[in-house]
């Protein structure tokens, strides 16, 4: 083996030397601005559970209103019921969205901040999947969601009781609204334009008194769409059992949609819910009792 020379450690000494700070210049801008996107998306987590509890708190109002005129007419108790949540999921849809917005502007400004020498080469922190800062984000949101949804279904069955008591009957389905997706650079915030149609409200009612006099109510998020490019936004819901159907097609206001079936008549049964746009459907079930 030949015998190192001494001009070539002095070399590598010298590139080294060189080449450290630069590196330690790099992994302190990385560190910068992982700092400033975990400051930004505390910021927006903090906002999002401030506006997530007002929503509860005039959920709740709407609710203890619409018990207290239960006995007098129940069918409109429910239907009541019905206006209160898609009241509801319209504000958590749009505080949702605002998180959703505000994170990846977080990460877009930490990125400006950064400035990278190539654009897509960024610190590991900034990119979105699991085990990311992103992630943690993200995972936050849906656990506020969560645990706010099942105290809701807690207190909605106790309303739903409340009603029975004054002679009828209601079953329903909540969900949280979908989180939607983004995306970012170190200049725009985009996202997905054409997402699918959701079911994320299913309500039935009908009179303990009478057969074959149920109501259903289905609410959720659609494709919302303003631009040059031709878009059917209309909503198709229908609803299907045993040889029974009901249609009903609505126009989306603001990225949601809700469909009373024209007030039609339902015999009891397990019924299939479906909400599709653009033949893209979306599906849930519900019993009329």
């Amino acid at each position: 083996m030949r015998p190192i020379s001494r001009i070539a450690v002095v070399a590598g000494v010298a590139a080294a030397a060189l080449l450290a700070p630069r590196a330690v210049a790099h992994d302190e801008d990385d560190k910068a601005a992982e700092k400033k996107l975990r400051t930004g998306q505390a910021e927006v987590l903090a906002a999002f559970k401030s506006s997530l509890a007002a929503d509860v708190r005039a959920f709740t109002a709407d609710v203890v209103a619409l018990e207290k005129s239960a006995a007098a007419d129940g069918p409109a108790a429910a239907q009541a019921l019905f206006v209160a949540l898609v009241a509801l999921q319209t504000d958590v849809t749009a505080h949702v969205k605002t998180a959703a917005t505000g994170q990846a502007t977080a990460a877009k400004d930490a990125l400006a901040a950064h400035a990278p020498e190539t654009e897509g080469a960024y610190p590991s922190a900034l990119y979105p999947g699991d085990g990311t800062s992103t992630a943690a984000f993200e995972n936050s949101v849906d656990s506020l969601l969560a645990k706010t949804y099942a105290g809701l279904r807690k207190r909605l069955a106790k309303t739903a009781q409340r009603i029975e008591r004054a002679g009828t009957r209601v079953n329903f389905r909540v969900a949280p609204p979908r989180r939607p997706v983004r995306v970012w650079s170190s200049q725009i915030v985009d996202f997905l334009v054409l997402p699918a149609p959701t079911i994320d409200v299913v309500l039935a009612f009908s009179t303990a008194a009478a057969a074959g006099d149920g109501k259903l109510r289905v609410a959720g998020q659609a494709t919302h769409f303003d631009g040059p490019v031709e878009f059917d936004s209309d909503v198709s819901a229908t609803a299907v059992f045993n040889g029974h159907s009901a249609d009903q097609k609505v126009v989306p206001v603001d990225g949601r949609y809700s469909a009373d079936f024209g007030d039609s008549n339902f015999v009891e049964g397990v019924w299939l819910v479906l909400a599709a746009q653009n033949l893209v459907p979306a599906d849930a079930s519900i019993g009329v009792r």
